[in-house]
Formats: C-alpha cells, structure tokens, sequence
C-alpha cells in the first residue's frame, strides 16, 4: 500500500515541481520580453535624436561654409577698395 502511494506521489510531485519550474521560466520570459521591448523603444528614441542632431550639425557646416566664402568674398573686395581709392563723397 505504501509502495502504489509512493508511486502515484512521486510522479505528480515532478509533474508538480516541474509545472511550477515553467511557469516561473514564463515569467522570466516575459519579463525579459517587456525588457527588450522597452529597450527597443529607447533605442529607437536615441537613434532618431542622433539622427535629427546629424542632421542639424550638417546644416550648421553648410551655414559655416557659406559664412566662410561670404566673408573671403567681402575681404577681396574690402582689400581692392584699399588699393583703389576712386572717388569718394565726402560726407
């Protein structure tokens, strides 16, 4: 009697046990889940600021650019009206 109560506690004592095992390991993985989840988000929140601030560097180069040449442009022109003095009005 005691030997057929071992065998049927034994096998639903690991189908007990092992019933428990997995639905912690489900719980795990879904918390890992949402992890990744939230993760991703965050990444892609990241990835699109660098890009918009990739962005705006390269319009600040383009802006530096024309700056630049416009100054060059009027530095040229600052110089030749220093060698060429033509008429002037007199204020």
């Amino acid at each position: 009697m005691l030997v057929a109560a071992l065998l049927l506690c034994v096998p639903l004592g690991l189908r007990y046990f092992t019933s428990w095992h997995m639905t912690r390991l489900r719980q795990r993985a879904f918390h890992q889940d949402e992890e990744l989840r939230r993760l991703r988000l965050e990444y892609s929140d990241v990835r699109s600021q660098l890009m918009d601030v990739h962005h705006i560097q390269r319009q600040f180069e383009v802006r530096k650019s024309r700056l630049a040449t416009d100054i060059h442009t009027e530095r040229l022109r600052l110089d030749e009206l220093r060698r060429n003095p033509g008429p002037r009005l007199a204020a």
